[in-house]
């Protein structure tokens, strides 16, 4: 029978009481309570009412916020909250010799009312009760996790069993497979659940009986620490509460609980199918046993006869007083009740003053957060602008961040309203005054505008964004807001556009690289085929001056476009660029005849070079195109009306020399000239935008430097400084060709294509040699395989469909053939031959080539004459490469 409490006692309780209601009474206006509970297992049914508390809200109803833990391998529950790093926990019979031991634990309510943990056997072994397992041997039998487990001991005492020695050890993790192996004939578990895991295993289990006694004892409980009982009995009493209520839910709603575990508390450390959790349900629902006990009693009686039972066999095991929850008997609730009365009005008043008292602080404690969020602004500026109904906007209130965002001190622009309108950018203004006109007609909606600004400590912008909220004030609108400063982020995205702009250019390079090394090969076998047949031509036009002036005028157009197409490859990183000591002045002179004829109507091209001019080191190729692209460019600034275009050469100083090209024309605004030399930029409708970037390349590959001097309608004028050569360049003559004396020497002339092989051939048969040609690779191998020793030389083409020349080429020396042979290629860098060139009796030639290129060639490769590098510029320029 419960023990009537003293009426010390109850005033104590009836105190505890009042603090609960008062509390419950305040719990709206408190804060809420966090609190840890650790379970003594994964997360699975056995803790199913804790999760229906916090799933329904009961907790949160007792001002509580709990997190609830699942065992992690390795810890103990009750000396986590003993040490103070949980609140609550579950806890077993272990609390009996916890309280022996001197231990500070509280407890706080059973919910298992019989005790959970079992000794599990197949149902096909011979084991019933516990005596039936004695003389099992020790390596087939494993102990509970806890040692001195209540329960068992006293059990194992009982049929005259040492329960210190009767396992072996305690269980492992591990020890589930062995059972279901066979290694293990008894395994101890909780009822529900290695029982139903092993049912669904295939594995049908029966539950050893113990020695029947009168006291049952008890399974899991929750508890607290002593300490926390006494100082705070109020949280303690709501969390009980809360606790309870959840299990009552949680047995009456076993599917909606097994549900919430499978989605929001999956086990990180077992499995979970809902089957298992249903089963689960129902096995516990037999151990708490709610028709005989109340969910959570704990009977004193009951306690003391499980603690005598527990010393009586060996085990320490006590039940202090004080240390476990009791509900009040039917007189202390009515002495509750009194006092609850009596101290009703008195609680109300309290709580209204707490209430009071915490929303003034919380509206201090507000205001407070509010000007620190404005006075350490970072980033951006908090503002109020007023909108009066005539458009007038004034600057009211605004936090110190809008002098290094804008520029300027809250106080100038306050006394100054027109100043920081002033600073924002013309094309952003007109939007802005849309926006204050729709404010001040009544417009309610949220504000969001973005816009540019001119800050007077820097020359960049600034990008704002405008947040605000408007609301109606006195005499107008009041506009709420911050002002985000978005110039990092603006800048970032303009640097993300221009590394893909970049990219982009590189990727069209690339592609036009790999189209001009595509054609150049073809495009110079064409010309070589014009300028080979204008040079067979040539003796046949002696007496005619003006056959022979124009027959003139087409080698140079041939010599003009090859030059191209090597300053094309070499633009595009696919060619090579022939350096030379170079007369600028007789270059420009030369290309003002060729450009006279080509200039707009009513435009003309005035030359003023100062005689005697030091030589530069440039490539004439290159040279005409950069002379080129800026007479054009002046020429076409006229816009079809009448100019002249002046192209100046002067000495700058002792080593430097300024080209100048100048005109009159429409010129060009900064916008224009801040992008002059990007590549595929143009103000033309028909232009491509290479012109000028190419410009700029050859110039700076050259050590130069390009300035632009424009202003629109003034006209513009380009300046080049380039650096002299340090000696003056050697004359060469070139020698008229004759004939070699050997007419026996026969050479094998292979090409793909049918008008430079006929031409290459013709061109040798002048020059007095045998020739005999192959249409291709497959030719050459043929011929060469029947009739080598008839070949004196080889002209070879670097590139056909069938078997490429290199091929052949290196297929001869590496059979130890010494034949000399003229490697022809349209590609100016001579195919990537650094290698094979390094061999005295292999030479190169680009195409097109002339008789003389092609005549000294041969006489250095069969010893008739010796090699100089003035002989032939394409080849002079790779093998002193491939020597090097």
């Amino acid at each position: 029978m419960p023990r009537l409490m003293t009426p010390g006692a109850a005033w104590s309780t009836c105190a505890m009481v009042l603090a609960a209601v008062l509390t419950a009474a305040t719990s709206e206006a408190a804060e809420s309570r966090h609190v840890t509970l650790r379970l003594s297992y994964f997360h699975q049914f056995q803790f199913a009412g804790y999760y229906a508390a916090d799933l329904r809200g009961f907790y949160r109803d007792e001002g509580l916020e709990v997190e609830i833990e699942e065992l992690a391998p390795g810890t103990t529950p009750t000396d986590d909250v003993l040490a103070g790093k949980a609140e609550f926990a579950v806890s077993n019979n272990r609390i009996f010799s916890d309280w022996a031991a001197g231990r500070d634990a509280f407890l706080v309510a059973i919910i298992y009312q019989n005790n959970q943990r079992v000794l599990i056997v197949r149902s096909d072994s011979p084991y019933r009760t516990l005596e039936d397992i004695v003389a099992v041997p020790k390596s087939h039998l494993v102990g509970p996790t806890f040692a001195q487990e209540g329960d068992l001991w006293t059990s194992l005492k009982a049929i005259g069993q040492d329960p210190a020695t009767f396992f072996p050890r305690g269980k492992l993790p591990e020890d589930y497979d062995r059972f279901v192996s066979g290694d293990l004939w008894v395994l101890p578990g909780h009822v529900a659940n290695e029982p139903l895991r092993l049912r669904r295993a295939g594995i049908p289990t029966r539950i050893l009986s113990c020695s029947p006694r009168k006291t049952i004892f008890p399974g899991d409980g929750l508890m607290c620490r002593g300490q926390l009982w006494r100082d705070d009995p109020a949280l303690v009493e709501r969390f009980r509460r809360a606790s309870m209520k959840g299990w009552q839910y949680a047995l009456s709603h076993h599917a909606e609980i097994a549900d919430h575990i499978l989605t929001a508390r999956p086990s990180r450390w077992q499995a979970q199918t809902r089957d298992h959790l249903l089963e689960e349900a129902g096995v516990l629902q037999e151990l708490i046993d709610t028709d005989r006990f109340p969910i959570g009693e704990i009977n004193p009686e009951r306690m003391r006869n499980v603690a005598a039972m527990m010393t009586a066999a060996g085990l320490p095991a006590a039940v202090p007083d004080g240390h476990f929850y009791q509900v009040p008997d039917d007189r202390s609730r009515r002495l509750v009740y009194l006092g609850g009365t009596l101290v009703a009005v008195g609680a109300a008043l309290l709580v209204l003053i707490s209430i009071l008292r915490r929303q003034q602080r919380s509206l201090v404690e507000s205001r407070d957060h509010y000007h620190r969020l404005v006075d350490l602004a970072e980033g951006y500026c908090a503002f109020r602008l007023h909108v009066s109904p005539t458009g007038v906007v004034t600057l009211q209130q605004a936090s110190p961040s809008i002098e290094p965002i804008v520029g300027h001190p809250f106080e100038r622009y306050r006394n100054e309203p027109g100043k920081l309108f002033e600073q924002i950018e013309p094309e952003d203004r007109s939007a802005l005054m849309q926006l204050w006109a729709v404010i001040a007609g009544g417009a309610h909606q949220p504000v969001r505008y973005r816009f540019r600004l001119r800050h007077p400590g820097h020359q960049r912008l600034r990008h704002l964004m405008l947040h605000a909220v408007p609301t109606d004030g006195v005499d107008g609108i009041d506009l709420d807001g911050i002002c985000l400063d978005l110039t990092a982020e603006s800048e970032a995205e303009q640097q993300s556009r221009d590394l893909s702009h970049q990219l982009q250019l590189a990727q069209r390079n690339e592609s036009l690289g790999l189209l001009a090394s595509g054609i150049a090969h073809d495009f110079n076998n064409i010309l070589g085929a014009i300028r080979g047949n204008a040079e067979l031509l040539t003796p046949l036009v002696e007496s005619d001056e003006p056959g022979k002036r124009r027959l003139s005028r087409l080698l140079q157009g041939v010599d003009r476009a090859a030059g191209l197409v090597r300053q094309i490859l070499a633009y595009t990183g696919r060619g090579s660029i022939e350096t030379k000591p170079l007369d600028l002045g007789e270059e420009t002179r030369q290309l003002e005849d060729l450009l006279r004829h080509t200039m707009p109507k009513g435009v003309s091209i005035q030359l003023d070079i100062t005689p005697g001019l030091p030589p530069v080191d440039f490539d004439p190729a290159q040279f005409q195109q950069v002379l080129v692209n800026l007479i054009m460019n002046a020429a076409e600034s006229y816009l079809g009306l009448s100019g002249d275009v002046r192209v100046s050469l002067a000495l700058l100083d002792d080593t430097h020399v300024r080209l100048q090209v100048a005109d009159h024309g429409c010129g060009m605004d900064a916008a224009v000239r801040a992008h002059l030399f990007e590549p595929y930029f143009t103000t033309k409708a028909t232009g491509h935008g290479l012109g000028l970037a190419a410009v700029q390349g050859i110039v700076t590959q050259a050590d130069g430097t390009i300035v632009c001097d424009s202003e629109p309608d003034e006209g513009t004028c380009f300046t080049i400084t380039l650096p002299c050569h340090d000696r003056a360049p050697q004359q060469i003559t070139q020698e008229r060709t004759t004939s070699v004396q050997f007419t026996t020497k026969r050479i094998l002339v292979v090409d793909d294509d049918e008008l430079m092989r006929e031409l290459t051939s013709e061109m040798l048969v002048a020059l007095g040699y045998v020739c005999e040609t192959a249409s291709g690779g497959l030719a050459c191998q043929s011929l060469l395989a029947e009739r080598r020793k008839e070949f004196t030389a080889m002209i070879l083409d670097c590139r056909m469909p069938d078997v490429d020349g290199v091929s052949i080429l290196r297929q001869l020396r590496a059979a130890g053939d010494r034949l000399p042979i003229v490697l022809v290629s349209g590609m100016t860098k001579g195919d990537n031959l650094a290698d094979e060139l390094r061999d005295v009796r292999t030479r190169f030639m680009a195409k097109p080539f002339t008789k003389a290129n092609l005549q000294n060639v041969l006489d250095t490769l069969l010893h008739t004459k010796k090699s100089t590098p003035g002989d032939d510029s394409s080849y002079a320029l790779i093998a002193t490469k491939g020597k090097e």
